[in-house]
């Protein structure tokens, strides 16, 4: 049954589509549930004794298929923009007032209402997809919503973690916030995490000593790495003219190996050879030195970062800003390793072209 259009007894409004709507099993008055739950009984419990009986106008619902076949009769229809008249789709002129609708071939009536129903459709579209998001996220806001996004994250990054387990604390936060945070290798950085708290003392990163400055930039830790990458730069072109040097070198002694030479002659080149290789020996070595510097201070200073970054997380408690601090801060950062890689081996040749 519908009751569109039809009056509440209780409120005296109209009834709409949608309303929520009780009726009396006594009478059969229709009446809005707020109202029935107001009065804690009918509108008209009075009349009930003397046999009274709701008549109003009742519309029976068409079915769906009936239903959408008249909205769709109703939409192909031509309204005649100068008298209103509805007329029949494809009418060449309006039924009532004459008026044409079709230009050279063309009904450009027909063909403005298809285009205003694709964009009343394209809108609506919008709208459900804007309603979609709003109910997705209308509840979220609460702490409790935080920690089911940090639980199903977990459970991803360290699976099987134990209720024991999730009580510790690592860089002061719970260990849970931490393993989400670090991501990827997530329980092995913990390891070396624990390590530095208990003890004190200096890890060992083969990761961050093979991959000097690249680690850094790879971990987001875009501060140490400059100065890494930096560093690394200015070895690297500093050694690059006494390589130049010694390949050339390198290369005269061993052509003189292979001809005939004199003792004396092959004598001055291999002096001239250990000159040259000194002063990259020595380059080659401060370049050993900085990874392994880079290899000691790489997880504390990774620990340091992990620790701040959660403690400015914890000042965020809407959960669509937590979720994007996390991505922009945590894991990893593979675009900016390449790109500090690139640097290292293309700078020092675009610094001496300038130079030269």
């Amino acid at each position: 049954m519908r009751y569109e259009n039809n009056i509440c007894d209780g409120c005296k409004q109209k009834f709409n589509e949608g309303d929520d709507i009780v009726v009396c099993p006594a009478c059969g008055t229709p009446q809005h549930r707020e109202c029935y739950e107001k009065n804690g009984k009918c509108v008209n419990a009075g009349l009930h004794e003397s046999g009274f009986a709701w008549h109003g106008e009742v519309t029976t619902p068409l079915s769906k298929e009936n239903s959408e076949k008249q909205a769709q009769e109703n939409a192909q229809k031509l309204v005649c923009p100068t008298c209103g008249h509805e007329n029949p789709p494809g009418s060449d002129f309006c039924e009532a007032c004459g008026q044409k609708f079709t230009f050279f071939g063309v009904n450009l009536l027909e063909k403005e209402m298809r285009l205003n129903r694709e964009i009343d459709e394209e809108d609506r579209l919008k709208e459900e997809v804007q309603d979609a998001q709003n109910a997705i996220y209308s509840g979220m806001g609460t702490d409790e919503d935080i920690e089911r996004m940090i639980d199903a994250r977990a459970k991803i990054v360290a699976p099987g973690l134990s209720k024991e387990q999730e009580q510790e604390v690592i860089c002061s936060h719970p260990i849970k916030r931490v393993l989400v945070f670090i991501s990827s290798n997530a329980v092995c950085y913990l390891n070396k995490f624990r390590k530095i708290e208990s003890t004190g003392s200096l890890t060992w990163n083969w990761a961050a000593f093979f991959l000097t400055p690249y680690w850094f930039f790879y971990r987001k830790l875009y501060k140490a790495g400059t100065v890494f990458l930096s560093l690394r730069l200015a070895l690297s072109v500093v050694m690059l003219p006494f390589m130049e040097k010694f390949q050339s070198v390198s290369e005269s002694l061993m052509e003189a190996a292979r001809s005939s030479t004199t003792d004396a002659a092959f004598a001055a080149l291999y002096d001239s050879f250990l000159k040259a290789s000194v002063p990259v020996y020595i380059l080659s070595f401060l370049v050993l030195a900085l990874s392994v510097v880079s290899a000691l201070v790489a997880d504390r200073l990774y620990k340091k970062y992990v620790t701040r970054k959660l403690t400015e997380a914890e000042q965020l408690s809407d959960p669509l800003i937590f979720s994007h601090f996390f991505l922009k801060n945590s894991a990893v950062n593979t675009l900016a390793a390449l790109l500090s890689l690139t640097a290292v081996y293309l700078g020092p040749n675009i610094v001496m072209f300038f130079i030269q």
